[in-house]
């Protein structure tokens, strides 16, 4: 083969190689730049391509269980009893019979007041009585002889009622110069001095007791129906580490109108003495059980204005909007928006979309 013939060979194919470049730029020309929708319905057919990719999940039959919801409030401890000891009646204080901050029995005498005056007085009214006794003896055989009237035997017989009626009164007042204890209890800081004058407005002392001691709290008033006696509540007390347990024996029957709460009152063991009252509790109730929807909290996706949740519906996935209620450590409350029977998706969830095809590769 000469020069002149293999040149030739070579013009010919970059010639060639030119012409089929050519072709597929006008191709290209025509297709994507004088005709742009038909580079947009392949992107849109890519696209469709892409979401119809089948994604496997995971499903939970949507079902009833049992909740047993533990509701979180705070209150006060209080004692069992509590009085602050007062006089009946005003006097000099004669005899201080307790000792601060000690155990008492119920009917000990704590407070004697000076009552001279009213013994002299209970003297001479039973003085009294028995000349009126001897009296209403005598008239009464005068008035069985027919020697009297029966007007001057009932005189007589009225004048012994009386004597007997003066010696009660006498007798109550001077109970009322002992000032005793009205439970067991332990009495704290006295007021008074003895020789001090006392009247029904001066404090003696606080009795109080501890065991067992009350816990009061308030709930909100949407559990109404979910409260009730005997129930068990768990509280702590600031500054002790440890957990105390008592239960429910009175529930207020109406609602705070200001607060829109339910008061509840509760009794605890207090053998040891820990509780005092007036200490600020933190309060656990544990609620009647209550059997309703739950869902594992994993299902829940959260969004601006609410909550939602897909379920498998003819093979595909579908966002459903859900109202939430309480929450659990791995489960959460579902007040609306679910049905029993349905299938929420427990997994594979964030490549889902509405409307996804899906397939279930495992079902609880």
């Amino acid at each position: 083969m000469n020069k002149n013939t293999a040149n030739n060979k070579w013009y010919w194919i970059t010639a060639g190689i030119l012409l089929l470049l050519g072709a597929a730029y006008g191709i290209y020309r025509f297709a994507y730049v004088k005709n742009p929708d038909a580079k947009q319905e392949t992107i849109l057919s890519g696209q469709k391509n892409a979401s119809a990719k089948m994604v496997i999940v995971e499903t939970e039959t949507v079902a009833p269980r049992e909740y047993k919801e533990i509701l979180n409030s705070i209150g006060e401890t209080q004692a069992n009893e509590e009085v602050d000891l007062r006089s009946e009646i005003s006097g000099i204080v004669r005899e201080i019979y307790f000792q601060e901050s000690t155990q008492v029995k119920k009917g000990t005498l704590l407070v004697k007041i000076n009552d001279s005056e009213l013994q002299a007085q209970l003297r001479k009214a039973e003085s009294l009585k028995a000349l009126s006794e001897a009296r209403e003896r005598r008239q009464k055989i005068l008035l069985d002889k027919d020697i009297i009237s029966s007007d001057d035997y009932d005189n007589a017989l009225t004048n012994l009622q009386t004597a007997i009626s003066d010696i009660e009164l006498f007798k109550a007042e001077i109970n009322k110069t002992e000032i005793k204890a009205p439970f067991d209890g332990i009495i704290g800081i006295r007021n008074i001095s003895p020789g001090d004058y006392i009247s029904p407005n001066t404090s003696i002392a606080y009795l109080v007791s501890n065991n067992p001691i009350k816990v009061t709290f308030d709930v909100p008033e949407k559990y109404s129906s979910r409260i009730r006696t005997k129930m068990p509540i768990y509280f702590t007390v600031e500054g002790q580490n440890r957990t105390f347990e008592g239960e429910v024996y009175a529930v207020s029957p109406r609602a705070d109108p200001t607060s829109r709460s339910i008061q509840m009152r509760a009794m605890a063991n207090n053998d040891d003495g820990a509780l005092v009252p007036g200490a600020f509790v933190k309060v656990k109730l544990q609620l009647a059980a209550i059997q309703t929807l739950m869902i594992p909290s994993e299902c829940v996706i959260p969004d601006a204005v609410g909550q939602s949740v897909f379920i498998v519906k003819d093979g595909k996935a579908v966002s459903v909007k859900v109202e939430i209620g309480a929450r659990t450590q791995d489960r959460v409350q579902i007040v609306s928006g679910l049905n029993s029977g349905d299938k929420v998706v427990t997994s594979g969830i964030l490549q889902l979309t509405d409307g996804t095809p899906v397939s279930v590769a495992k079902e609880k």
